[in-house]
């Protein structure tokens, strides 16, 4: 732990992620921090292209939880998809084992999807798990401009921290909790991105976890 009552939030990316992306979550995450008023209850850590010393055998092979390459290869593994569509809660689960006292903020560049017991698998932006973090992808921001996907990053990160936080349910206002949202609300919401009720619930998501 980064000490008492404080988090380590681990940033990190593969390689290939631009850096407007990465401003966008670093933004991201600092404005939910601020907005949640908890900035002294984490520590990031910025990471980079994570990849311990060594994180591979001399046969080449990735050793477990010493990089974000084992990781999305542990998603791609257990994925349905051969085709390199990256089972998120997969990532997100081997990060819980190895840090269960930390969160975690990865962003890859392939597709990412989520998929309920006995449903089909549900192609997403971001995934997250509640109070271990969050996977987020680029993969389908190739047509934005660098400003544009700077500013969905910041949104994506915010909204799914907001998750990881304990806010379950998505929004129907003009909120960064919306279950989706176009580029003119993207605009409207990105000086105030959560409506007063979801602020109120931000808020007391972390008023129940000081007090456990």
């Amino acid at each position: 732990m980064a000490g008492e009552n404080r988090k380590f939030i681990w940033l990190m990316h593969e390689n290939g992620v631009d850096s407007h992306s990465i401003r966008g979550v670093r933004a991201g995450m600092k404005r939910f921090l601020s907005i949640a008023g908890v900035e002294d209850r984490f520590v990031p850590r910025y990471l980079g292209v994570y990849r311990e010393t060594p994180h591979r055998l001399v046969t080449g092979e990735l050793l477990p939880h010493q990089s974000i390459d084992w990781y999305v290869q542990e998603a791609a593994t257990h994925s349905y998809d051969p085709h390199g569509t990256l089972n998120a809660d997969t990532f997100l689960n081997w990060f819980m084992k190895e840090h269960p006292d930390d969160w975690v903020i990865a962003v890859v560049t392939q597709d990412i999807y989520y998929q309920m017991p006995g449903e089909t698998p549900d192609g997403v932006e971001g995934l997250a798990s509640h109070d271990v973090g969050v996977v987020l992808s680029t993969a389908e921001h190739g047509e934005l401009t660098r400003p544009q996907r700077q500013l969905v990053m910041m949104l994506n990160t915010i909204h799914e921290l907001g998750h990881v936080a304990g806010i379950m349910r998505h929004c129907g206002a003009d909120c960064v909790m919306k279950s989706k949202w176009h580029k003119g609300l993207a605009e409207a919401i990105r000086h105030r991105p959560f409506c007063e009720r979801h602020l109120e619930q931000l808020h007391r998501c972390f008023l129940k976890k000081g007090g456990e």
